[in-house]
C-alpha cells in the first residue's frame, strides 16, 4: 500500500513543484485544448462519415443504373431464343423436313437467312450468331447452321432455358449465350442456339475504371479492355467499397473510391476554419486571463531573485489594491528594512575592521625602531658598506610605513613603492632565488587605495611560494586602469595552492575575534568594503604552476 500510495502521489509533488505559468498551461491543456481538440476530431469524424454515407448512396445508385441497363440488354438478347425457337421454318429445317438438297438450301436462302439478318441489323452488339443442329443436314452450311458432334451436349438446359458462358482472354471479355432448341411439342431436343456477344459490351455499361470479379479474378474496365488486378480492397488506402451482382452473367460488379477523394473538400476546409478560429478565440481568452494573472507574480518573482546578487531595489511595478499588490507592497517595505540594516551592518564592520587596523600598529612604539633603523643606516654607510645602508633603508621606510599609516586610505603610487621596497628586502635575503617586477601603468597618479592592501599578496607568495625544485621565485605585480576601474595582479610561478585549501579562501570563515592577521582573507574584506559595490578580489592557483590575485575596483580618487 505505501508503494502504490507512493507512485499515485508522485505526479502530486511534481505539480506542486512546477512553476505557476507551467500549472496554468497545464491547466489550459486539460480544459481547453485537449476537449476543444477531441470535440474537433468526433465534429470532423462524424461530417466525414456523413459525406462518405453520401457518396456511398450516390455510388449504390449508379452502380445500379448501370447493373439494370445491362440486366436489360441481357434479357433482350435472351429474347432471341424465343424468336428462334417459334420460328416454325427453323424448327421444320432442323427437323429435316426437306427432302433435297435444293430444297434445304432455298429454304434456309428464302426463309432462314434472313431471320439471321435481321437479328444482325437490329442488334450491332450481337458478333456471332449460329445454330448447332443435332442432325446432320443434307448439306453443310457452315456460315449460321452447324453440325457438330462435339457441340451436341454443349447445353442441357431445359425448353426456353438458357445460359451464359463468360471468359477473359487476353484483355478481351467473351460472353456467349446457348439455349437449346426443340420440337413443337418439345419433346425432342433439335440443337442450340448460340449468341456470341462483342468483347466492349461491358465498358459500354459499366463505368470505366472500376473493378469486376469473373470467375473469383479481379479485372479492372479500361477504355481498351479488362486489365488484371489484384483486389480492390487489398490496398492499405481506405477506400469506400461497393458491390452488385448482375443477374444471369455471373459477374460481381465493384466500384471503388478512396476516402480521401470522397466529399467536397470545400466543405471540410470551411469546417476547418471555423474550428481554428473558435479555438483560437478560445486561447486568446484564456491567455488574457493568464496573462493578467501571472505577468505581475512573474516579475515580481524575478525581481526578488536579483536579491540575493546584492540588489536590494525596491519593485517599481504599480502594486495594485488586489492580493498580488499587497504582496508587492509588503515586499517593497521589507526591502526598505534590510537596506536600512545592511547599512548600519556595513557601518559597525568599516568601524570594527578600522579598529583592529589600528590596534595592529600601535603594538609597537613605531619611532623607536625606526630611529634605531636610521642609526644602523648611518653606520653601515660610514664603514663604507652601501649594500648594508640600502638594505636598512629599506627596512626602515618600510617599518616607518607600518607604523605611521593611521589614514583610512593613502596613495596608490606610495603602497606600490613600499611592495617594491618589502621585495628589495627579501631579494637582498634570498639573492638568486628570487626575482620580481613591479609594473606601474599610466594614470595611477590620482588614485587612492586602502594601506597594506598589496602587501599581504606579496607575502603571501614570497613564503608559502618558494619551490622544492630550486627554480627561482618570480613575483611580478601590476597595477592599470582598465575601463576607468583599477585592477591590481600580484602573480607567481610557485608551488601554488591546493584546491582545498583555494576553496576555504574563496569562501572564508567568519573572521577570528581576535583579529589575527592581515592575510587574503583581511584584503578580501577591506577590498569589498572601500571599493563598496565595485569591489572585487579574485584568485587562481595550481599545484607547480604558481598562484595569481586580482584586485579590481572602482572609485578611490584624490
Amino acid at each position: 500500500m505505501k508503494r502504490i500510495s507512493a507512485v499515485l502521489n508522485r505526479p502530486v509533488l511534481v505539480y506542486q513543484n512546477l512553476g505557476l505559468r507551467k500549472k496554468l498551461l497545464i491547466v489550459y491543456f486539460l480544459v481547453i485544448a485537449a476537449p476543444f481538440g477531441l470535440f474537433a476530431m468526433l465534429l470532423i469524424n462524424q461530417t466525414q462519415e456523413r459525406v462518405h454515407e453520401t457518396q456511398l448512396s450516390a455510388m449504390r445508385q449508379t452502380m445500379q443504373g448501370d447493373v439494370d441497363a445491362l440486366a436489360r440488354r441481357v434479357t433482350q438478347l435472351e429474347s432471341y431464343a424465343l424468336m428462334f425457337q417459334n420460328d416454325k421454318r427453323m424448327i421444320e429445317y432442323l427437323s429435316l423436313r426437306n427432302q433435297t438438297v435444293a430444297d434445304e438450301i432455298i429454304s434456309f436462302i428464302t426463309e432462314l437467312y434472313p431471320l439471321f439478318a435481321s437479328v444482325y441489323t437490329l442488334d450491332p452488339e450481337v458478333a456471332e450468331l449460329a445454330v448447332h443442329s443435332v442432325n446432320k443436314p443434307l448439306t453443310p452450311l457452315p456460315t449460321h447452321i452447324l453440325y457438330s458432334e462435339d457441340n451436341l451436349q454443349k447445353t442441357e438446359a431445359l425448353p426456353m432455358r438458357g445460359q451464359w458462358c463468360v471468359e477473359v482472354s487476353e484483355g478481351k471479355c467473351v460472353i456467349t449465350f446457348s439455349t437449346p432448341l426443340y420440337n413443337h411439342n418439345y419433346t425432342r431436343r433439335l440443337g442450340f442456339l448460340e449468341i456470341g456477344l462483342w468483347d466492349g459490351i461491358l465498358q459500354e455499361y459499366l463505368s470505366s475504371g472500376q473493378y469486376v470479379r469473373i470467375g473469383g479474378e479481379w479485372h479492372q474496365l479500361g477504355a481498351e479492355g479488362l486489365v488484371q488486378s489484384s483486389s480492390p480492397l487489398a490496398s492499405s488506402q481506405s477506400v469506400l467499397y461497393c458491390e452488385q451482382s448482375i443477374p444471369g452473367l455471373n459477374i460481381d460488379y465493384v466500384s471503388v473510391l478512396p476516402k480521401n477523394m470522397a466529399g467536397e473538400p470545400g466543405s471540410y476546409r470551411n469546417l476547418l476554419l471555423v474550428m481554428a478560429l473558435l479555438f483560437i478565440i478560445f486561447s486568446a481568452l484564456y491567455y488574457l486571463f493568464l496573462f493578467t494573472l501571472s505577468s505581475r507574480l512573474s516579475k515580481l518573482a524575478t525581481h526578488i531573485t536579483k536579491t540575493r546578487y546584492g540588489n536590494l531595489e525596491e519593485f517599481k511595478e504599480n502594486p495594485g489594491a488586489d492580493e498580488i499588490g499587497q504582496v508587492i507592497t509588503q515586499y517593497n517595505q521589507m526591502i526598505l528594512r534590510i537596506g536600512g540594516l545592511l547599512s548600519e551592518i556595513n557601518i559597525a564592520q568599516l568601524q570594527e575592521d578600522q579598529a583592529r587596523y589600528f590596534a595592529l600598529q600601535a603594538q609597537i612604539q613605531p619611532h623607536f625602531l625606526y630611529n634605531a633603523m636610521e642609526t644602523a643606516r648611518m653606520m653601515a654607510e660610514s664603514a663604507g658598506n652601501e649594500g648594508v645602508a640600502d638594505f636598512i633603508y629599506n627596512v626602515g621606510v618600510f617599518v616607518r610605513y607600518s607604523f605611521t599609516s593611521f589614514e583610512s586610505d593613502v596613495p596608490l603610487t606610495r603602497e606600490l613603492d613600499i611592495v617594491g621596497k618589502y621585495l628589495q628586502i627579501y631579494k637582498a635575503t634570498m639573492g638568486a632565488r628570487m626575482e620580481y617586477e613591479v609594473i606601474v601603468g599610466p594614470g595611477l597618479e590620482c588614485l587612492r587605495c586602502p594601506p597594506f592592501m598589496i602587501q599581504p599578496l606579496v607575502e603571501n607568495s614570497v613564503r608559502h611560494g618558494i619551490r622544492e625544485d630550486g627554480q627561482p621565485l618570480h613575483i611580478l605585480v601590476g597595477a592599470r586602469l582598465e575601463k576607468d576601474a583599477l585592477e591590481v595582479v600580484v602573480k607567481d610561478n610557485g608551488a601554488g595552492i591546493s584546491p582545498e585549501v583555494l576553496r576555504r579562501l574563496e569562501n572564508p570563515p567568519d573572521t577570528d575575534a581576535r583579529g589575527h592577521g592581515l592575510g587574503i582573507t583581511n584584503v578580501m574584506k577591506r577590498v569589498k568594503n572601500y571599493y563598496a559595490g565595485s569591489g572585487a578580489f579574485a584568485i587562481s592557483s595550481e599545484l607547480g604552476m604558481g598562484t595569481t590575485c586580482t584586485i579590481s575596483g572602482k572609485g578611490g580618487r584624490k
